[in-house]
């Protein structure tokens, strides 16, 4: 290192230099002063090994690891081109809305509710079919521009909630509300609730007498309560004054496979179900009635969506929402069975 004279050791007597409080003179080299800069270590305070007491990059390391303390830049006064400390960031503290603090108290109530999910999957492949068929020829007056309710095409959505209303033709129980005084509320109207977003928070708005509504009918209610719930104005409490029996929640819409979704306890409903984003997967033809295929063995691409369901367990025994849940299975895969339910 003798040999080796830099433009800053011409400065420093030849990597002599003295540092610290005590003045004592301190040996090192500019690329061990660069090191003890870059991590804030007063060289005066680190024990030299090398030849005549020179300080290391070792050293310097050392000390380092062995959590000596050093003198900080916010404990001295600060010098010309010395770095400034950053400021610390700032904390907000934001209230909640109505509509998070209601979230709020209902999601902390379910907690109490006895409870329990049951998954599925169900292949929409055919129901598609379906909703592409009657996309192509929805009526003109569901189509006007400049209402809220007008759309062009349809989703599934309506048609997963019309699934679900002649289905509960067959189980009258979740067309049913438990009160306070343990006592359920049997419904003949098939009122249920979806589940969307706004800008004040997650609603449940719902869906009346969907036993009465076309498919176009039911598009165009959930078209305009998205669309207003969306808008500056939000959903007023009429939108919001009537209750379901059940709930569906799209949450595939924004992504993902499968959702648990925990009970609304304020509503008295005794099951809600979550529905995932469809994917393109592979199935053998044997398991698919509607496929006339001669050979049981061929993979075919399907449609599929995961669907999980929660009951109120108070009331709901694992059996009886699995037997809504099929039943719904069933007629969503096999569409032409609604020909024999739709008055």
């Amino acid at each position: 290192m003798q040999g080796f004279v830099s433009a800053e050791q011409k400065h420093s007597n030849g990597g002599q230099s003295q540092d610290g409080k005590n003045g004592r003179e301190v040996l090192a080299t500019p690329a061990v002063r660069r090191v003890s800069r870059e991590h804030n270590v007063d060289l005066a305070q680190v024990r030299g090994t090398g030849r005549d007491g020179r300080i290391t990059k070792e050293d310097v390391l050392n000390h380092i690891e062995n959590g000596a303390s050093s003198p900080t830049a916010s404990s001295s006064t600060p010098t010309s081109g010395s770095a400034t400390a950053a400021a610390p960031g700032t904390t907000e503290v934001i209230d909640l809305t109505p509509v998070q603090r209601a979230m709020f108290k209902a999601m902390t109530a379910t907690l109490s509710t006895p409870h329990f999910a049951y998954s599925d999957e169900i292949d929409v492949t055919d129901l598609d079919k379906i909703r592409i068929l009657l996309s192509r020829t929805i009526p003109d007056r569901y189509t006007q521009p400049n209402d809220d309710a007008s759309f062009s095409k349809l989703t599934l959505l309506p048609l997963l909630v019309k699934a679900m209303s002649l289905a509960l033709h067959d189980h009258p129980m979740f067309r049913s509300t438990l009160n306070s005084e343990h006592k359920l509320l049997r419904r003949s109207s098939h009122d249920i609730s979806i589940a969307l977003t706004s800008k004040v928070g997650l609603l449940t708005p719902c869906i009346t007498d969907v036993q009465s509504k076309s498919v176009y009918d039911v598009s165009a209610a959930i078209t305009r309560l998205q669309t207003v719930a969306g808008s500056a104005k939000g959903l007023s409490p009429a939108d919001l004054k009537a209750t379901g029996t059940i709930t569906l929640s799209n949450v595939g819409a924004v992504g993902g496979g499968t959702y648990t979704h925990p009970l609304l306890p304020p509503t008295g409903q005794l099951a809600i179900g979550a529905l995932g984003r469809s994917r393109i997967l592979p199935r053998f033809a044997s398991e698919i009635p509607s496929l006339a295929i001669s050979d049981p063995d061929k993979i075919v691409r399907r449609s599929i969506m995961s669907v999980s369901f929660t009951g109120d367990h108070r009331v709901v025994e694992g059996a009886d929402l699995a037997r809504l849940v099929n039943r719904w299975k069933q007629l969503v895969e096999n569409p032409p069975l609604w020909l024999a339910l739709l008055a």
